[in-house]
């Protein structure tokens, strides 16, 4: 039986698949034609999952920041200071009473003088070349137009509104339980008329509708 050349076998299917005979490495290794592109199975790609969008929030010290430019800004134009909002009203509510008010408070702040300085300059530069102690005259013509106040002023409404429907949902709550008892009361009364009404139904001797 004559033996097989498989390296001749094997040039040749070189051959017939890229036309050229292969180069050979120093290693001895054969590298195909390049000529011809060669097909490389790959897995494919998995499609990138969007990236959830993390909503920012507001924390305990943000709203501490927030309150404390409202303060800065009204007490710069010479309007009311706003109330405390509850969100921060019961940690802040001890501090600001040891400061003895609640501009006193925002006073010693750290930030308070660069908040001051930064909102006088933007006012300025709205309302022109006056002096801080008067902008409310010119400033006071578009309060209603200010964001923070409209704001807080929105917000009193709303949380005046909210307590007389809360007060309204608890009398309607009153008034329900007591229309609940009533209709219990009724429908036993209804069940003794029934149970009267039965043929098959005696009083025992000497008793009454109400020992039923």
């Amino acid at each position: 039986m004559a033996r097989m050349n498989w390296d001749k076998i094997r040039k040749e299917a070189q051959m017939k698949r890229y036309g050229h005979e292969p180069v050979a490495w120093s290693a001895g290794e054969e590298l195909p034609y390049t000529g011809k592109p060669v097909d490389v199975k790959s897995k494919p790609h998995e499609k990138q999952k969007p990236k959830k969008k993390v909503k920012r929030v507001c924390t305990l010290t943000d709203r501490v920041f927030l309150y404390l430019h409202d303060v800065v800004r009204c007490d710069l134009i010479g309007v009311e200071i706003p109330p405390i909002p509850k969100e921060i009203e019961v940690p802040l509510e001890s501090l600001i009473a040891s400061k003895g008010g609640v501009l006193e408070w925002a006073k010693t702040h750290p930030k308070y003088e660069k908040i001051r300085k930064r909102k006088e300059k933007k006012l300025l530069k709205k309302h022109g070349e006056v002096a801080p102690h008067t902008l409310n005259q010119h400033y006071i013509e578009g309060i209603k137009d200010d964001p923070v106040t409209a704001y807080n002023n929105k917000m009193q409404e709303y949380r005046s509104e909210q307590e007389v429907w809360r007060e309204k949902i608890l009398d309607a709550e009153k008034t329900i339980a007591l229309a609940t008892d009533h209709i219990n009361s009724l429908d036993k009364r209804i069940a003794k008329l029934e149970k009267l009404a039965d043929p098959a139904f005696t009083l025992r001797e000497n008793s009454t509708y109400e020992d039923i």
